[in-house]
């Protein structure tokens, strides 16, 4: 329950005044695969599981949200 928790709290970012809908999504898809990182100790293939996601298309995420 805790570790959903914390993906929750990253869905509750407020957009700022001046920003597109774009960069608030950015914003919060940046958080919610930083966060994934951190639980799964870094471990890439686990994580991209976990998201659902391919390895390949989890470290193109990573360098476009600067992850590395």
């Amino acid at each position: 329950m805790k570790r959903r928790q914390r993906y929750y709290e990253a869905l509750q970012v407020k957009a700022h005044p001046d920003e597109y809908l774009s960069e608030t999504l950015w914003r919060v898809e940046r958080e919610l695969v930083k966060r994934a990182l951190e639980d799964h100790d870094g471990a890439r293939a686990r994580t991209a599981d976990f998201l659902g996601i391919t390895r390949e298309g989890l470290y193109k995420k990573m360098v476009r949200f600067e992850l590395d």
